[in-house]
């Protein structure tokens, strides 16, 4: 099979016959990446690219770890001209006239023509009949806290209601343009929203405020997502848990990165929701472990494998504490599980990938 129709298999609920997509979601640190340049005597010329599109350089580390190759565009809805925050989570725009002076240079139609260029350079160079392709959006939390400011978004639930809905509402029908013009170049097989609303306890909102300023533009955006053929998740950090009934009343079909040190369990998930998806949930901190530490967290989300609903991968990005010996060891168990779940019931089991 191609990966892209594995990819596509488990989300359509199926196990593929041979083995379950062998990936990397949330890609690597790239401090994770300046080490292992510097254990293995690497030069990987990775590019940090704004646009988040995966060109032959980025390329270089699914090739040496034989990872399925996948492919991300992420629509970006803050343009050149957008201001930029004096220090990470500090606001770009502070009221709805600051807003509006800027407003040319977010969601604008120029950043939708270079995402459609985006899918057109994937079409021609790299093989979207063969590798999946995801196209990441900003979500109706998210997009609002970019522009605000951490502390200032929360605030402004309260403060600054109308402006929060004109931000959402541009982004909805920015998105929604984004979503027409990528989807009738290439086939996309995958949406994702990025969001990152919850931490290590549940929602950073309450269910009021979720119902008034991002229910409704949910609620138009994932079906007319849908209408292209692709399936709709939700990307949040910390304890994903307690908004999945929220995110089911949206429309959503699944989540990611799923992490453990939150408490987050990726099989009473899968035993708890039918029909809903899920990547990534292998715990970050145990990748720089023993193989029997590893091979326990296996263990442990191995039920959820054998639901073909869920493509396995580190529950964020792999931190720098993870060696190139370590991570050659998770990648090599890795495969053997991935394999292992999709062995019917009558065949014999495989022989363990050589760690």
């Amino acid at each position: 099979m191609t990966n892209k129709q594995r990819f596509r298999q488990v989300l359509s609920g199926q196990l593929p016959p041979d083995r379950l997509p062998i990936i990397e979601w949330s890609v690597w640190w790239d401090k994770t990446i300046h080490c292992w340049e510097q254990q293995g005597n690497y030069d990987f010329h990775y590019l940090e690219n704004p646009d988040h599109f995966w060109n032959e350089d980025s390329q270089q580390l699914f090739d040496l770890w034989k990872l399925d190759r996948h492919l991300q565009i992420w629509a970006n809805a803050k343009g050149p001209g957008c201001p930029a925050p004096s220090g990470h989570g500090k606001p770009r725009i502070r009221s709805m006239e600051e807003y509006l002076a800027v407003q040319k240079s977010v969601c604008g139609d120029a950043l939708v023509s270079r995402y459609e260029e985006q899918a057109k350079r994937i079409r021609r160079d790299y093989h979207p009949e063969e590798t999946p392709v995801s196209l990441i959006l900003e979500g109706f939390f998210w997009h609002p806290r970019e522009m605000l400011g951490i502390e200032e978004h929360l605030y402004a639930f309260y403060d600054e209601p109308e402006l929060m809905h004109r931000l959402n509402e541009d982004l909805l029908q920015f998105n929604k343009k984004v979503i027409e013009r990528v989807c009738n170049t290439i086939e996309v097989d995958h949406i994702c929203i990025a969001e990152d609303m919850s931490y290590n306890h549940g929602a950073m909102l309450s269910k009021q405020s979720y119902d008034e300023f991002l229910l409704p533009y949910y609620q138009e955006l994932v079906p007319w997502a849908k209408s292209f053929r692709t399936v709709v998740t939700l990307d949040t950090d910390g304890n994903v848990e307690p908004l999945i009934p929220w995110y089911l009343q949206a429309g959503i079909q699944g989540v990611t990165p799923l992490e453990r040190m939150s408490g987050v369990d990726v099989v009473r998930i899968m035993q708890t929701y039918e029909n809903f998806y899920a990547i990534g949930g292998f715990d970050k901190t145990v990748m720089s472990m023993d193989e029997a530490a590893m091979r326990r967290e296996f263990e442990r989300i191995y039920p959820a494998m054998k639901t073909g609903r869920y493509i396995v991968s580190c529950d964020h990005q792999t931190p720098p504490q993870v060696d190139l010996e370590h991570y050659r060891l998770y990648r090599a168990l890795l495969e053997e599980y991935c394999r292992k779940a999709c062995e019917r019931e009558d065949e014999p089991a495989s022989a363990p990938v050589n760690t």
